[in-house]
């Protein structure tokens, strides 16, 4: 039996990821006005692109169960976001800033991992069915990432010997 509590769990997590989502969006641009390279830059603007379709997804659902984003916690996502692409700005590192987007994918995994957990709970398929969409993308993002630990390596070194891209 499932009560408002599971419900709410469900509401809370669409709108948590809706923010974590739109902060990731806001974070991948930061990283490409670094101009990381024409590799990285493909990879990057893909990720970016897959954000913004995460959030349209995520205010969508939010709308067909009759709730919106929270704007609180948009705001919130959207200061930490900024504060953190300022940092990544001023540290011109590609490679840490590669570690901070591969960290990403995985707390987004976790989230979504745990919505779909509490979807299950209330039978609410679409929502699970989102989240396992979402979920399964967020690991394959994070493993093109990983697979070009070189290049981000390789983009900060250069930078830091005043090569540029």
């Amino acid at each position: 039996m499932t009560g408002a509590r599971d419900h709410n769990d469900v509401l809370e997590g669409l709108k948590e990821l809706h923010a974590l989502e739109r902060s990731a969006g806001e974070r991948l641009a930061s990283m490409i006005e670094l101009e990381p390279g024409a590799q990285l830059r493909e990879l990057l603007e893909w990720q970016r692109v897959r954000a913004e379709w995460h959030e349209d997804a995520l205010r969508a659902r939010l709308a067909e169960t009759g709730e919106a984003p929270s704007t609180l916690k948009g705001l919130g996502a959207l200061a930490r976001s900024g504060l953190e692409g300022l940092q990544d700005m001023a540290r011109d590192d590609l490679a840490r800033s590669g570690r901070e987007l591969y960290a990403g994918h995985h707390r987004l995994l976790a989230a979504y991992s745990l919505l779909e957990l509490a979807a299950e709970r209330v039978a609410d398929e679409p929502t699970s069915r989102l989240a396992r969409r979402h979920r399964d993308e967020q690991e394959e993002m994070a493993a093109a990432v990983a697979s070009r630990w070189a290049s981000f390596a390789a983009a900060s070194r250069d930078r830091t010997r005043g090569e540029g891209p």
